[in-house]
């Protein structure tokens, strides 16, 4: 495992815990909050029970759904234009559904809806699902495969009336994503010539979220396919809740919006956190654009660490994995999280205990390492410094229930 745990300072006396509650009072909070009650209220304000049943009666989804032995609703989000003043434009409502066969999961269904009328607009398919984390419990590793990451996960401990120490709650986390130029590595890429990236952030309630699977997460993924990359590069802001398949952020086809339109050096804000279930926002500062989706319902009742990663994520067609995609350089900015227990924002450098997880390949190589996390990146931040490409992909077709590439 390629993790360091890092005492960054000693657990706090009672005195110093007065001292930090006067330091994390001056912080503000994230830039979400400024239209975060706007798009709540919203979003809120959509019948749910009416959009399923809008979506499953209607005949462009029945004739997509007859292609599965069932579906069933998974989760919503509103992806629209955000305005200066927190309004929203050109804004789709979308309902997700879990589609599947004899094999077992298959894909989403995503009836585009009317967000006022609820009216269905279109139906699409999400049919190359992936997952931004993979922590088996049976095959060929029996352990958490956090060397597929690299960054920073992050606890707080309090003094407990036992006299024990016990890991805070936290309830949200927050960050800026600076989205690298992906290019093709000269180790080259697997399946079909594909490599792939992503940066995410999230709430765990274990490390390496193993080996209760619990870990809520936004971000964004790219791919490049072929050697010259730019034919088929894809960016797009997604959000998952494992073990179960990432959702894209796209919008109806031949729509002003399709996707999150991200393109590399774009600053994409998320925010993940816990509130009447759990709620994911991302929000591309270029063009003006925010997926959000809430009251999710999810089974990690008490979140106690915050997670910021860069990992090679595990997506797999009919023959191999996709490797990893060579990146100058990646950067987190602003990065934070509530600690229900202080009442406060607090930065990642002023973490009381830090895993450094470096992301390495089959034969214990590092591929990727962060750099080390600097006050002055919008508070706290750092920078993922790609290595090598070589020896990726961890996974292979049918993991984990098979024997891994190297």
């Amino acid at each position: 495992m390629a993790i360091v745990l890092v005492v960054i300072m000693a657990l706090p006396s009672i005195s110093a815990v007065a001292v930090q509650e006067e330091r994390f009072a001056s912080m503000s909070t994230p830039s979400s909050g400024m239209c975060e009650s706007a798009n709540s209220e919203q979003l809120n304000s959509v019948n749910l029970l009416a959009a399923i049943s809008s979506a499953q009666e209607s005949q462009a989804f029945k004739l997509v759904a007859k292609n599965f032995a069932t579906t069933s609703y998974y989760s919503s989000f509103v992806i629209a234009n955000l305005g200066r003043n927190c309004s929203l434009s050109n804004a789709v409502y979308k309902a997700v559904f879990s589609a599947y066969n004899a094999a077992g999961f298959a894909g989403y269904v995503v009836a585009s809806e009317n967000l006022v009328t609820l009216s269905v607009e279109g139906v699409s398919m999400q049919m190359h699902n992936h997952k931004l984390d993979l922590c088996p419990s049976t095959g060929a590793d029996t352990s958490c495969v956090t060397h597929i990451w690299s960054g920073h996960e992050a606890e707080n401990f309090h003094l407990g009336s036992d006299y024990n120490y016990h890991p805070n709650q936290i309830t949200a986390v927050y960050g800026n994503l600076w989205q690298p130029n992906l290019s093709y590595p000269s180790t080259g890429c697997a399946d079909y010539e594909t490599c792939n990236e992503a940066m995410w952030i999230g709430l765990e309630d274990q490390q390496g979220g193993y080996p209760d699977h619990n870990l809520a997460q936004a971000g964004v993924d790219g791919y490049c396919q072929l050697s010259g990359c730019s034919d088929s590069y894809v960016m797009r802001g997604v959000y998952d809740m494992t073990p179960n398949f990432a959702v894209e952020c796209n919008g109806s086809p031949g729509s002003s919006i399709q996707n999150m339109g991200i393109l590399p050096g774009d600053e994409v804000s998320v925010e993940v956190y816990q509130s009447n279930g759990y709620n994911f926002w991302l929000y591309d500062w270029r063009t003006g654009i925010e997926c959000v989706s809430y009251n999710n319902s999810y089974g990690m009742t008490t979140p106690t660490i915050a997670a910021f990663m860069l990992e090679n994520f595990y997506d797999c067609g009919g023959i191999d994995c996709d490797s990893l995609a060579q990146f100058a350089y990646a950067t987190f900015t602003g990065l934070q999280w509530y600690d229900t227990t202080l009442g406060y924002w607090v930065y990642l450098n002023q973490a009381q205990y830090l895993w450094d997880d470096n992301m390495l390949n089959c034969a214990g190589a590092t591929n990727v390492a962060p750099g080390g996390i600097d006050p002055s990146l919008g508070g706290s931040g750092f920078g993922e410094n790609w290595i090598t490409s070589a020896g990726t992909p961890w996974w292979c077709v049918g993991y984990p229930n098979c024997t891994p590439p190297c």
